[in-house]
């Protein structure tokens, strides 16, 4: 089973700005990295209840604010050296940006050629081809307008999606 796990940013000050990441990893590897994952922000003394975002990493004021801001720094380190690997990686990330003035319909636009480029091939096999969309919630994305984007993609790269794409709460 392949996951894909996809995320977008904006900037407050460049209001158009758009930018959209597909995370790929095969799910065998997620239980081992949501785990080392966990513990480095509980090492940290981050809130499990609150979200570990790039924006928060040099603000007192925003995130889990218990957290001073040199062990941010270091949580950030130790999560992205889960990340990096010579050969074998457990996790590929794609990125595109864009400018927009209506995010949410790029978004749906953007998505589907993003994830057609970062998806592979499925693999024949019993259940090898089963694929999870996640993406964050958004309230300009309807859920089914999402899917009906995606599907094509999954479905010409011999996908079997699980259910519909999942739209869930960041966390």
């Amino acid at each position: 089973m392949q996951l894909a796990f996809v995320d977008e940013m904006g900037d407050a000050k460049l209001q158009a700005y758009l930018g959209i990441c597909v995370a790929m990893m095969n799910a065998r590897f997620y239980p081992s990295l949501k785990r080392k994952t966990q513990e480095i922000l509980t090492d940290v003394g981050w809130s499990p209840q609150v979200e570990f975002k790039g924006s928060h990493l040099f603000s007192a004021s925003t995130g889990c604010t218990d957290v001073e801001i040199q062990k941010r720094i270091d949580a950030a380190r130790q999560l992205l050296d889960l990340n990096v690997a010579g050969a074998n990686s457990r996790m590929q990330f794609h990125y595109g940006r864009m400018q927009s003035e209506n995010h949410g319909q790029s978004y749906l636009d953007h998505l589907p050629t993003l994830l057609d480029k970062c998806l592979p091939k499925a693999p024949s096999g019993a259940g090898k081809n089963l694929l999870v969309v996640v993406c964050d919630e958004r309230s300009d994305v309807a859920a089914t307008k999402l899917h009906a984007a995606l599907e094509p993609v999954t479905r010409g790269k011999k996908w079997v999606l699980l259910e519909h794409v999942i739209k869930a709460k960041s966390g």
